[in-house]
């Protein structure tokens, strides 16, 4: 086993130092996590149905109604301005847990050289196809009413994506991480050669169109049906090319993300607590809906400076054809914040910021369907996905 780095400065501390406890704390509240106005991370007890009611009413919030009058204005502050993601991390099921806080571990990274990697253009980019991602989101978004992690059917496409990566490393290599609710993680791999290092490339596989329980149809397809079809692609080529790095590459599909990045916590907290050494981790979180001329390819600026420098510089190195463009986020706009909170690079590289005008606007409705995405500019975060990893893990 390997065991976190820490500062000798660091000690023992309450995750929970400074919790808000509204009147609402008992029956169905959860305890959130979020920035407020000055940077600063709070807690604060909140109604299950006010996040609810937030979730289904971005854009046209009645900060006067009943169901959230219970909640501070920070805690309201902080969910209403993302515009994309929850806003906010459910940390309920961690409100009991004491830890050694690891600070993140600032890594170097050597300049991208596809020359170092000539397969990468020359072979694998070439295997690319929009035909079997548009595949993946179709029966995503149309095989299943919803994917919503507290339906009574949020199981059945985790257990259908875990089928598909045994189809294509192995079932030994293919692990479900449970959460509190049903529907769990899926973690695929391709083992290093020789190091316990970690990449990881991952999207969420839950839906919504609204309420996150709600038995609803929500589609999904370009939130993040997509994404799950790059982690599927990038896979399959990597398999079928007989690639291993020196480094384990991983695929996670993460539950439960619209709920406040429940599942990724999951992984996170146990990849720290374990010690697990992740070099680099990339979310791809919505990539498909390209109403742009050319791709673009959106690298969200808020976590880890030298990463996401670095995988600007990918962009740049590998596809210098396409549009790249730099946004920012908001905190737990998406998985890779529950991995920068627990000490890890990470980064998330999308269609669009969640603030630009190119956003999906059929995000979060029953109308996220397939027929609104462009997959033969989808197919060029394959490509991305492929050098990050390879470039990662060799």
């Amino acid at each position: 086993m390997l065991w976190p780095r820490f500062s000798s400065l660091l000690a023992l501390v309450l995750i929970f130092n400074s919790v808000h406890a509204a009147p609402s704390q008992s029956g169905d509240a959860r305890l959130i996590q979020f920035k407020d106005a000055s940077g600063d991370l709070q807690t604060e007890w909140v109604p299950q149905a006010a996040l609810n009611y937030l979730a289904g009413s971005r854009g046209s919030v009645d900060r006067t109604a009943d169901i959230v009058a219970d909640m501070s204005s920070a805690a309201l502050d902080a969910i209403t301005s993302v515009n994309r993601g929850p806003g906010f991390l459910d940390v309920t099921e961690f409100q009991n847990t004491v830890t050694e806080k690891r600070a993140l571990k600032k890594r170097a990274y050597a300049t991208p050289n596809p020359s170092n990697y000539p397969f990468l253009q020359d072979t694998y980019f070439n295997q690319v196809s929009a035909d079997g991602l548009y595949d993946i989101v179709d029966v995503l978004s149309n095989n299943f009413t919803t994917r919503g992690y507290h339906s009574s059917v949020a199981r059945a496409p985790a257990l259908w994506i875990q089928q598909q990566f045994e189809g294509i490393v192995g079932s030994a290599n293919v692990t479900l991480v449970e959460n509190s609710f049903n529907q769990p993680n899926v973690i695929a791999k391709i083992p290093g050669t020789n190091s316990s290092e970690i990449v990881i490339l991952a999207a969420h596989l839950d839906s919504t169109s609204g309420d996150p329980g709600s038995e609803n149809r929500a589609p999904g397809a370009d939130d993040d049906a997509s994404g799950i079809s790059i982690l599927f692609q990038t896979a399959q080529i990597l398999v079928a090319n007989g690639y291993q790095g020196s480094r384990t590459i991983e695929f996670h599909a993460y539950a439960g993300e619209e709920g406040g990045l429940l599942g990724s916590q999951t992984v996170a907290r146990q990849y720290a607590s374990d010690g697990a050494e992740v070099v680099a981790m990339l979310q791809m979180d919505m990539v498909a809906y390209q109403p742009s001329d050319k791709p673009v390819l959106t690298v969200l600026t808020d976590t880890d400076a030298a990463l996401v420098a670095w995988t600007q510089d990918l962009v740049t190195a590998y596809l210098s054809e396409d549009t790249l463009h730099t946004s920012t986020c908001g905190y737990a706009c998406s998985d890779h914040y529950s991995w920068e909170d627990n000490g890890y690079p990470a980064v998330s590289i999308d269609e669009s910021g969640p603030y630009d005008s190119s956003l999906n606007p059929y995000y979060h409705t029953m109308q996220d369907t397939i027929d609104h995405l462009d997959f033969d500019k989808a197919v060029e975060f394959v490509k991305m996905g492929l050098a990050f990893v390879v470039e990662q893990a060799a």
